[in-house]
Order: C-alpha cells, then structure tokens, then sequence
C-alpha cells in the first residue's frame, strides 16, 4: 500500500486529487517508502510503514477593509472641543 501511496502522490492523479479538493493545494515530493519499528508500551516492536511526502499549500485570505469616499476637513480647537482635565 505504501508503494501504491507514493507512487499515486509522485503522479498527475496526485495533483488532480488534490486540485479537486482545493485548487491551492499540490504535492511538491514524496520520499520512498520506508519501513521502521515502533516499539510500543510493551516494549514490543511492530512494524510500520512511513512515507515522507510534502505539499504546497498557498492560502488565499481576504478581510474587510474600512475605506472612505469622501472626506469633510474643519479646523477644530482643540482645547475647546477636548477641555484639559476633563
């Protein structure tokens, strides 16, 4: 299973199954299988499978933004307006 795993991810069926998902997400490279024990609670070893394999993901963020269409400018006394110790 994990050659089948690597060698889809390596694949144009790897870029289309991400695309059809998100259009911003692609598989950059994917490492050969490799199999490595776990040693688990018990001290046993079990055997398992890791594929090292990385994408690239390019998020696109959007926010709102204040923004003015017209602006109105007066002078104003400051002291008047805002007294000190008020």
């Amino acid at each position: 299973n994990t050659a089948i795993i690597a060698t889809l991810f390596r694949d144009e069926y790897g870029c289309n199954s991400f695309s059809s998902v998100n259009s911003q997400i692609q598989p950059l490279y994917c490492e050969e299988p490799k199999q490595m024990p776990f040693i688990n609670g018990e001290n046993l070893f079990e055997q398992r499978w890791i594929i090292d394999a990385a994408i690239q993901y390019n998020p696109i963020t959007q926010t709102p933004q204040d923004f003015a269409e017209a602006v109105t400018v007066q002078i104003v006394s400051v002291d008047a307006a805002y007294p000190p110790g008020a």
